[in-house]
């Protein structure tokens, strides 16, 4: 499992932590739903830029985001 496979499945869980919703997750970066939802799918892998927007519009670092889907959970749920 690459490190955007981590990314991208701690994603929804991060969400939850923020209490924020795809949308206004996609507002916040100026960015269309549609683009969080192929992120989201795997569809498109979205820079390492983009990746540590995404992490702090969460409230996370990306080194969190990229950890073990259960260390994930372990450590913010």
């Amino acid at each position: 499992m690459t490190s955007f496979d981590r990314f991208r499945l701690n994603l929804p869980l991060a969400l939850a932590c923020s209490s924020q919703s795809w949308l206004d997750l996609s507002r916040s970066l100026g960015t269309s739903s549609s683009y969080m939802s192929r992120v989201k799918s795997g569809e498109v892998i979205p820079s390492l830029v983009r990746c540590e927007e995404i992490s702090h519009a969460l409230g996370f670092e990306l080194s969190e985001l990229i950890l073990p889907v259960e260390e994930f959970r372990s450590r913010f749920l």
